[in-house]
């Protein structure tokens, strides 16, 4: 049976109704052995360290060449 007790990364995306979440994206990376929980704490980590004003704008980078698609 699923746990339905909302998790940390829930309860901060979505519990603050004067909050409007807008857009928010979650790479993995490549690391191979990680899990759904581990990247669900890491992300919950870093945006309560973005609501305690701690946030550095520093998107991670993937270090493959930037390509561009035209139609």
């Amino acid at each position: 049976m699923a746990d339905t007790v909302p998790d940390k990364l829930h309860t901060l995306l979505f519990s603050d109704e004067k909050r409007k979440l807008e857009n928010i994206r979650f790479w993995p990376g490549s690391e191979r052995g990680l899990t759904a929980a581990q990247l669900r704490a890491e992300a919950a980590n870093m945006i309560e360290a973005a609501l305690a004003g701690n946030l550095q704008n520093a998107p991670p980078l993937s270090g493959r060449n930037k390509s561009s698609i035209r139609g």
